[in-house]
């Protein structure tokens, strides 16, 4: 009997931490390259994509065991802060509280949700697709995306340009900034 392997997703983002919380976790792509072999050779992963942005910290993968417990999964995400080559202030126990699990089905809505902007802090903000489409881009050149994530991937993006365009999300032009200025009309009056 073949074993299916599970796609997980880890992270941490607005809903789960705060902004201090989520700077001191961020990392960059040199970072986030210097720690993955490790990670991927300790924890015997077979696909792996790490999406680090202002808003979130989450990893996409595929681990070879469908059992693996959410414990053992959690670990990954805590290697990849160990292994970064960045000296981290955050205690192990607080990463672990502020951060979260999705396997199978879960995770796989989970990355469409981000792909599409629907998990962001302003909802529909299309700067997190052209982030998911970098991070996406990135494993693939560095051989970390499988066919499971690929096309897992394809199809989040895929998914993400129907939201756009069949739904009325795609209609205004949605930033943080824009939803400052707004708040800020409406508030105050139109501003210049």
């Amino acid at each position: 009997m073949k074993v299916k392997p599970t796609v997980f997703c880890l992270g941490t983002n607005h809903e789960s931490a705060g902004l201090d919380f989520r700077e001191e976790l961020y990392l960059s792509q040199t970072e986030i390259d210097a720690a993955i072999p490790q990670v991927f050779k300790k924890h015997d992963l077979l696909e792996i994509m790490v999406l680090s942005t202002c808003n979130r910290l989450e990893i996409y993968g595929v681990a070879s065991c469908p059992n693996e417990s959410q414990h053992l999964l959690k670990e990954v995400f805590l290697d990849l802060q160990r292994f970064s080559d960045r000296e981290k202030t955050l205690l192990e126990k607080e990463i672990m509280g502020k951060s979260y699990l999705y396997t199978g089905h879960d995770a796989i809505r989970h990355i469409y949700s981000v792909a599409s902007g629907l998990d962001s802090l302003v909802v529909g903000e299309t700067q997190i697709t052209g982030q998911f489409k970098d991070a996406t881009a990135h494993a693939k050149a560095t051989k970390t995306l499988g066919p499971v994530l690929k096309r897992l991937t394809q199809e989040a993006l895929a998914a993400s340009k129907k939201v756009r365009t069949q739904t009325d999300i795609g209609r205004k032009p949605v930033s943080i900034s824009h939803a400052a200025i707004d708040l800020a009309n409406r508030l105050y009056g139109k501003i210049s």
